[in-house]
Formats: structure tokens, C-alpha cells, sequence
């Protein structure tokens, strides 16, 4: 898998694409391109590359919002660092609904975009401090219900990864508490920017970010891939 990024034309990137072909054998090639750059997809369209993906960016800053997480007692957000805490995330994640754009491409197996879920889910466990995977636990019970992963981009700025609730609760209200713990948990370590990548496929996910957690749209694009036999 390889990804073309700091492009500035396709024609660009048509010039060096035999190149990077015979060179590195891809079996899946992606860029990104600005929603709005119509000449751009439409030239990436006629050379092989097809519509992968559709994407909204938001970002919350959270000197913005005031959270407090108290009344959710006797849930408790923290950082997972035991192998036994994140087998249970991935079980989670396992039963999560698919909405990534692996998952939703007909070319692309499903296992390999389950197996890719939870090679992601495990850098992210295995790189803090540069990473981080947090799990919404009941303290009364100690049982994992949700889990969210992130990257600390710098001092001040985070983005979001990965998430899942665990089946059988109430999923709009575990979201909510998710975030809030998660925003919580990221402002009190001097994080003034959190970022947030969401597939246009997730509505759920967009609404939730932007309606009930006064994150808004940075940006959108869409991604472009060329899969090889």
C-alpha cells in the first residue's frame, strides 16, 4: 500500500507513476485531493484512479467548551496499558460496525480491512506517549465498554483515530460520554486542538462530534485509489 502525498498536479504524479510502480510494486496506491478540486479528480478519473472515499474534517478547540465528567460516576476514563485491557478493545472493535473505506470497497478483502483495524489499533497502544488508546471502563465492575485512540500531534494539537462501544448499551449515550471523558482527559494534559478525521460514510459519528460536542468542519476531500491485481 502506498500513499502520494505532497502533490501539487496530477500531471505531477502521472510523470513519476510508472517509477514509483516498478519501484515499490504497490498492490493499492491513494492520494488525497480537496473535495472541491473537481479537475483534479476528474483527471485522476481517466488516468485509473478511482472515488475511494469521502471525507469531513472537524476540529474542536477546548478552550472553547467547559467538561465535566462527574456526574457519569462510576465510569472513569484511562489510558490502557495492560495486553489483557486491549484484547478486549480489539474484541470490540471486532463486533464494531465497519464504516471505513477498506470495509465499503468491493475490491478490497474483508479480512484485510480487519486485519489493518487492528494493526492501527495496536501501534496506537504500543506508541504512547506519541499515541494513545483510552478505555471508558465501569470502576465498580471493571469492564471495558468503549475505547477511543488518538495522536498527539504536538504539545498543544491531537487528532483522533480509532473507537468502539461495546455491544449492548445504549450507543448514543456512550458515545457522549466517551467524548466528553476524551476531551477531558486531552485538555487537562494542555491539549488546546483536537482534530478529527470522519468518513462521510458515519453519519452518527458526524453528528455526534458536531451537535453535541461543538467540534465544526475544517475541511473536506476525497480519496482517489488505484488498486493493482
Amino acid at each position: 500500500m502506498l500513499r502520494i502525498h505532497e502533490w501539487e498536479t496530477v500531471g505531477e504524479i502521472l510523470a513519476v507513476e510508472a517509477e514509483i510502480i516498478s519501484l515499490y510494486k504497490p498492490a493499492y496506491i491513494y492520494l488525497e485531493v480537496d473535495a472541491t478540486d473537481l479537475y483534479s479528480i476528474h483527471q485522476l478519473e481517466k488516468n485509473g484512479y478511482s472515488f475511494s472515499e469521502f471525507r469531513i474534517s472537524t476540529s474542536l478547540n477546548t478552550s472553547d467548551v467547559d467538561v465535566s465528567t462527574r456526574s457519569f460516576f462510576p465510569f472513569k476514563i484511562e489510558l490502557i496499558g495492560d495486553e489483557d485491557v486491549y484484547d478486549k478493545a480489539v474484541e470490540i472493535l471486532m463486533t464494531s460496525q465497519d464504516d471505513d473505506r477498506f470495509s465499503n470497497d468491493p475490491l478490497i478483502g474483508h479480512q484485510f480491512s480487519k486485519d489493518r483495524l487492528v494493526a492501527n489499533l495496536r501501534k496506537s497502544f504500543s506508541s504512547y506517549p506519541k499515541e494513545f488508546l483510552l478505555g471508558l471502563v465501569n470502576s465498580n465492575t471493571d469492564i471495558l465498554i468503549a475505547f477511543r485512540s488518538g495522536a498527539f500531534i504536538s504539545n498543544t494539537e491531537a487528532i483522533y483515530y480509532q473507537y468502539g462501544i461495546a455491544s449492548g448499551f445504549d450507543h448514543d449515550h456512550i458515545a457522549n460520554m466517551l467524548e466528553a471523558f476524551t476531551i477531558e482527559f486531552l485538555k487537562n494534559r494542555g491539549i488546546g486542538i483536537i482534530n478529527a478525521v470522519s468518513t462521510g460514510y458515519n453519519i452518527a459519528v458526524l453528528n455526534n462530534l458536531i451537535k453535541n460536542n461543538d467540534f465544526v468542519i475544517a475541511s473536506s476531500s476525497v480519496l482517489m485509489r488505484k488498486v493493482f491485481e
